[in-house]
């Protein structure tokens, strides 16, 4: 019984694993996007200041006063809705994580920008343990939200628009 269980599992994983492996142009794209952003957030960040402010003021504001580790749940928290939100609402032909993911690199950009201005590259280390963990995770669900859309749309017009079943519709 137990080594069936186990044998279950394994394939779960070696079926995840490969989908994963068949997502990573998706995931590419999405760290292309992200990193491009990141870089318009650098160069543009006066004309971001103006957007991202209140956003900003809101998220310290939530923070506040929290400790290290209600600061730990807060962002996995806050990673695990987006990862929901990216799958979840990635069937909408993958608007959403591509969306999300430029914010998210407009938004890292501007950081960096302001902290370079205020500080120097000195305090950027702080950065770099939400790098190491939450980024690849977000990559992820973000490039699995985009694959989940595309696919969507493939399967669409398969079904529907090569078939003709749409061009039956009055």
């Amino acid at each position: 019984m137990k080594n069936s269980r186990i044998k279950q599992s394994n394939s779960y994983f070696i079926r995840s694993w490969k989908y994963v492996r068949e997502s990573k142009n998706y995931i590419f794209f999405i760290i292309s996007a992200f990193i491009f952003s990141g870089l318009l957030g650098v160069i543009f960040s006066s004309e971001l200041y103006l957007i991202l402010k209140p956003f900003l003021k809101d998220l310290l504001a939530q923070i506040e006063g929290m400790n290290t580790y209600q600061l730990i749940l807060f962002i996995l928290q806050n990673n695990a809705k987006t990862a929901f939100f990216a799958m979840f609402f990635g069937i909408f032909f993958g608007i959403f994580p591509f969306v999300n993911s430029v914010i998210n690199g407009l938004t890292l950009g501007y950081v960096l920008n302001s902290v370079w201005e205020v500080s120097g590259v000195s305090e950027f280390w702080r950065i770099l343990p939400h790098g190491i963990f939450e980024l690849p995770a977000v990559f992820l669900a973000l490039g699995l939200g985009l694959k989940l859309g595309f696919d969507f749309v493939k399967h669409f017009v398969k079904h529907y628009w090569r078939d003709n079943k749409l061009s039956r519709i009055p």
